[in-house]
């Protein structure tokens, strides 16, 4: 007798291409692009995504298909994808959706939510905040009938924004938050998610200091924050660890290069000059330290972007 072997979706999907930069174009002007599909009739194979990518479905029907397993798709249902995750959808029929994605590095500066909305955070920035915290797995919702209308009215504004060649990235914000905290209010009973995390003395006193030191292009000082709060340098890392999966230096690290890109994305400031302000010692260190997080340089990642 032969064993009998059991095979999940999640053994045998793979990316069979990657939705990238190329596809999508998001630009400081444009750092949100929200496109209507309409009458999709054909199956879309296995794929991933560049960006976080989130869909709204307006009408028709399908199959959904995760690393999770098959799901219906209906209209009011809501997806989200982050970076790297994998899905695809067979047998639609008159399928119509919003689809939506953005540049995180632009959202993450001046989205002063963490204590107000730390789910929104957690939800739709979290592999950018706390790697070890976000969700691992797509998600596949369904909102409520009157979410569904609300945040279908605020992707349609954004769909309009998105032909503009000039269009108001401030209400662009606003809008994206808008429909971001909708979804998150129903998130909150749909999805389990770690979030007290965020709200622990450390976490927050932690994210303070390192907010104040890049504004004011500071090195990393684990002992002065410690300090402040009566710990060793020693027990406070361990403790942030703990808590949020990576000490106090590596998420320093990765807010400071995150900045990075963002001033790359939005202005004409020379690399040098960035790089100065940041507190990096040299362009050829900001330079080693970007490349390992973007896989590019980042005058290459500023005319990606342009």
């Amino acid at each position: 007798m032969f064993p009998i072997i059991k095979l999940y979706i999640s053994d045998i999907m793979k990316a069979e291409f990657t939705i990238s930069q190329e596809h999508v174009r998001l630009s400081a002007k444009h750092p949100i692009r929200v496109a209507e599909v309409s009458n999709m009739g054909d199956s879309i194979l296995a794929h991933d995504h560049e960006f976080y990518e989130v869909v709204l479905i307006h009408a028709g029907s399908g199959i959904h298909q995760t690393t999770l397993g098959e799901r219906s798709l209906e209209a009011g249902d809501l997806l989200i994808l982050a970076p790297g995750q994998i899905h695809g959808i067979r047998e639609a029929r008159n399928l119509e959706l919003f689809n939506a994605y953005y540049l995180s590095e632009w959202l993450l500066q001046g989205l002063p939510l963490r204590d107000e909305a730390p789910d929104l955070h957690l939800f739709f920035l979290g592999q950018n905040l706390f790697p070890d915290k976000a969700l691992v797995e797509p998600v596949h919702v369904s909102l409520p009938p009157h979410c569904a209308q609300l945040v279908e009215h605020e992707l349609r504004f954004l769909e309009s924004m998105s032909d503009h060649k000039s269009p108001n990235t401030v209400l662009m914000r606003a809008s994206l938050v808008k429909a971001f905290a909708m979804i998150a209010d129903v998130l909150v009973d749909e999805v389990s998610l770690e979030r007290r995390f965020l709200s622990h003395p450390i976490v927050t006193h932690a994210m303070d200091c390192i907010d104040r030191a890049l504004e004011d292009g500071e090195a990393c000082n684990v002992a002065l924050w410690s300090e402040k709060m009566s710990y060793t340098p020693d027990h406070f890392s361990r403790r942030f660890r703990e808590l949020t999966g990576e000490t106090p230096t590596s998420f320093f690290q990765r807010r400071r290069i995150q900045r990075a890109a963002h001033a790359l994305i939005r202005g004409n400031e020379p690399i040098n000059e960035i790089a100065h302000r940041l507190g990096y010692s040299d362009n050829a260190h900001f330079s080693r330290m970007f490349r390992s997080r973007f896989m590019m340089s980042p005058n290459a990642y500023r005319k990606r972007f342009k």
